[in-house]
């Protein structure tokens, strides 16, 4: 009698489907004679290969769902309930937000909460209250785009009134600020290298312990440090340390949400670096710690695909390629980062992680769209590489 086995000592196994095959066969030899007619066309051949396509489809499941436990392949909710055990959550989707937007128009008009404007783009934006002009003719209201996501409004393109919305008396809208850009929710590689970024949440006193505190703060992405605990000032990577202290740059989160995880987290008699300064209050001995860090320089890039003539939209495909990578949304890879490198290779294998079919040939990086290299982009440790699709040439040939 064949044994279907799938669940070892060292986890669940999938056979071969040839191999679970010629098991079922042999159980249906064993049970109605060695001369029974097995071939796929036979009623009891049909029978075999429906009873494997069961037992192997059994074996996957199990093993997806063993597979769930592993923080590293886990998806969807069972990777949040991983997550969940270390009290690290995914982040969820956000929405644009403009802070200081003119509702302008007869005074005394009374401009009722959720009223829509709509932008050049088409983007439909809400306030966030009651407004009423004043006698100035203008009064300043927080609008928020009514649709999730990285939506942006550049300075004057929110200018029409959303018929719907329409008040008698309200009579033009504008925006004097760009838009904060919000966010799609936590794609599972994301999420999978904050968590990994995060194991120390729990801890204190090192430096993994104020990783994982900046990492909690939903806007930070990315983070350079360095610590010298010698007794004297010294220079590492180019950044002077004072004696016994560390040194951090890090990208997104208010100057006072950094300032209290780096404070939080730090040792005892631990120094400070950085151009950036913050008065912080220890929450439990109302001490006042002068909290230095930095920001990272931005440094704009340019790059040029060189690829092969392919009936696809090449430009677009490398362009979402890109920005795919760049934002740390490709598995195994984390985009631009703080004080990370670029490489050309692997700005190739984004394209092919999108589009397969895609043959790159080359592709060459600048830093000011005029000298192209095909070596990789040395990133200085307090620099932040960026790039937009108005820095991305795509080349057939």
């Amino acid at each position: 009698m064949a044994a279907f086995e799938y669940l070892t000592g060292q986890g669940v196994i999938v056979p071969d489907t040839s191999e679970t095959l010629a098991q079922v066969q042999q159980m249906h030899r064993d049970a109605w004679g060695a001369d029974v007619l097995l071939d796929p066309e036979t009623p009891l051949g049909k029978v075999a290969t429906t009873d494997t396509l069961i037992l192997d489809a059994a074996a996957r499941a199990a093993a997806e769902s063993l597979s769930m436990f592993n923080p590293e392949i886990a998806e969807g909710s069972a990777l949040d309930a991983l997550g969940s055990m270390l009290r690290i959550k995914r982040l969820g989707a956000t929405a644009s937000a403009i802070p200081a937007v003119a509702l302008s128009g007869t005074p005394n008009t009374i401009i009722p909460a959720g009223a829509q404007c709509i932008d050049t783009n088409g983007k439909r934006w809400q306030t966030d209250g009651v407004r009423i002009i004043p006698a100035s003719g203008s009064v300043l209201a927080t609008v928020t785009c009514t649709e999730s996501g990285p939506i942006e409004c550049p300075v004057g393109a929110l200018n029409r009134i959303a018929p719907e919305s329409a008040v008698l008396g309200w009579e033009t809208v504008t925006n004097s600020a760009a838009a904060s850009p919000g966010r799609l929710v936590e794609s599972n590689a994301e999420f999978r290298r904050r968590r990994r970024r995060m194991l120390a949440i729990n801890a204190a006193g090192s430096l993994a312990a104020i990783d994982a505190a900046l990492y909690a703060l939903p806007s930070v992405r990315s983070l350079q440090r360095r610590e010298n605990y010698t007794g004297g000032p010294l220079t590492i990577d180019g950044i002077l340390l004072a004696e016994h202290s560390i040194w951090y740059c890090v990208e997104g989160g208010t100057d006072t949400e950094v300032a209290l995880a780096i404070m939080s987290k730090k040792d005892p008699g631990c120094g400070f670096n950085g151009a950036i300064t913050v008065p912080t209050t220890d929450p439990t001995s109302k001490q006042i710690y002068s909290v230095q860090f930095d920001r990272p320089i931005v440094r704009p890039v340019w790059a040029r695909y060189t690829v092969a003539p392919v009936a696809l939209d090449v430009d677009e495909l490398c362009k979402v390629a890109t920005e795919r990578y760049v934002a740390g949304e490709i598995e195994g890879d984390q985009g631009f980062v703080v004080g990370s490198s670029v490489s050309p290779f692997e700005l190739s294998a984004a394209v092919n992680d999108v589009e397969p079919r895609i043959f790159v040939r080359k592709v060459e990086l600048s830093t000011d769209g005029i000298a192209y290299s095909s070596n990789e982009l040395a990133i200085a440790i307090n620099e932040l590489p960026t790039i937009d699709r108005s820095r991305i040439t795509v080349v057939t040939q």
